[in-house]
């Protein structure tokens, strides 16, 4: 009998260690896991940031391309104004 108590002693004590070394993991996983919910919320915080930066850039790049264009047709217009007077010039000389 006193060897039966033995190994159930024995047997209680690997149990409780192999119970001690779970709850350690157990610990080490939870702080992982803990980091990686943080890191993962960072990263989309970060990206929806960069979204709304992208958005704004987006939006007036829209404005100078409107700009531009604005620009452009001017220019068109001061070609064929100066255009008009060169071809008047050269007509008058004519």
């Amino acid at each position: 009998m006193d060897n039966n108590n033995s190994y159930s002693d024995l047997l209680n004590i690997v149990s409780v260690m192999l119970a001690i070394q779970n709850l350690k993991e157990n610990r080490e996983q939870s702080e992982h896991n803990n980091v990686q919910a943080a890191n993962d919320k960072q990263a989309k915080d970060i990206l929806e940031a960069i979204q709304v930066q992208f958005k704004e850039q987006n939006i007036e790049l829209a404005k100078h391309k409107s700009l531009l264009y604005d620009i452009v047709e001017r220019l068109d217009k001061i070609q064929l104004d100066i255009d008009d007077l060169i071809f008047d010039k050269n007509k008058d000389e004519i």
